[in-house]
Parts: structure tokens; sequence; C-alpha cells
């Protein structure tokens, strides 16, 4: 109950132009080498060959080179190789029931008034439903070291970013979400936070 009023509060900020995007980071990292690297940015198994992968990399891309990395030249081996995917939920519903305190009619006060002066009457309680539809966004990221020759690749980050809303347009809320990835990057090893990212990060971003 007390998280579906929160995400009704949010949403009711939102239509009053709320200034931040809010996102869930967890990242794990270990030996992350010094800034300087060259990196190649791939797509998962599943995700491989999409155009839309495609047009999310770009912003993968630009928050590596702002943490001072360096996207390797085309066909060229690169020291990192960073693997990215995303998604959406299909949602749940929420439903928020908010007790509602209100005046009987005019008639009824003057009758009321009349039997019990000088008091006026008032409503029992009544409730206000409001139903919602609620989408969690997210984005994985990885990092490995290909300067290793090991049987198993050698992971060096992970992270996770997610975020709930009313909005499901992924393309509309996933510049956020890298964003919030890389704020502060690599982080704390193994702490989940929320990151407020402003809403001029990335473009046009509608938030929720």
């Amino acid at each position: 109950m007390m998280k579906a009023l929160l995400l009704l509060f949010l949403f009711a900020l939102s239509a009053c132009g709320t200034p931040n995007f809010q996102a869930t980071v967890t990242r794990f990292h270990r030996d992350l080498p010094p800034k300087g690297e060259t990196f190649v940015v791939r797509p998962q198994k599943d995700q491989a060959g999409s155009v839309e992968f495609d047009t999310y990399a770009s912003q993968v891309i630009s928050q590596m080179a702002a943490a001072g990395y360096r996207q390797a030249p085309a066909g060229k081996p690169a020291d990192l190789v960073v693997e990215f995917r995303y998604g959406i939920d299909n949602g749940r519903s929420e439903i928020v029931t908010t007790p509602l305190y209100g005046r009987e009619s005019y008639w009824t006060r003057q009758n009321c008034a009349r039997m019990m002066p000088p008091f006026d009457c008032y409503t029992p309680p009544l409730n206000d439903v409001q139903s919602f539809t609620v989408f969690t966004r997210w984005v994985e990221l990885s990092i490995t070291d290909a300067r290793k020759k090991a049987t198993e690749p050698v992971k060096l980050f992970e992270g996770r970013s997610y975020s709930e809303g009313s909005n499901r347009n992924l393309p509309e809320v996933l510049p956020a979400l890298v964003a919030a990835l890389f704020t502060d990057f690599p982080g704390l090893n193994g702490e989940t936070r929320t990151i407020a990212v402003a809403p001029d990060c990335c473009g046009q971003l509608r938030q929720r």
C-alpha cells in the first residue's frame, strides 16, 4: 500500500515537472584497469543483430568515453569488451484507495441542522480509487578484460540499473538508466543505491 502511494505521488510530481529521474543501481567490480584502455561494445546473444541495440549502444559508448576509456578503432582488438542488455517487463497493476471526506447535499444539511443545530452534517468516509500500470525498465552491463588469455573470461565489472514508472517507451528512459549506471563510476563494490539523474542529462527525456 505504501509503495503504491509513493508511486502515485511520483506520477503526480512528474505531471508538475519533477526535476529528476531515479534509478536503483547495483555494481560489482574488481581490478578495473586504469583509464585510457580501449573498449568495444557488444550485445549478448539474445540481442545480437538488433538495430535497437545499435541505437542504445551509442549511449554506452558515450558513457565509457566520459569515464576515460577509448573506443577501439573498427577492426582493431580492444582491451575491454563491454556487453550490455536491456528490457522492460509487461507491467503490473497498482490500485490506490484514498479516503475522501465531504459535505452532504444542501437538502441534507438543512434537515440535519434543524434536528441538531447548530451542527453541520458530513458524509461518511468515501474512497477515491485510482488504478495505473507500473513498468520495470532495466539495463545490465558487464566489462571483461580481453587481454588476459584464460579458459574463462575475466569479468572486471557487472552492474544493473532499473527504474519503475508508467512510461513503457524504453527509448525514452534507457539513456537515463545508462547515465545512472555510470554515475560515480565504478561506484562502491556491492553497493545498491538510488541515483537521481537530471532530465537534461540525455536530451529529451520523458521520465516516468
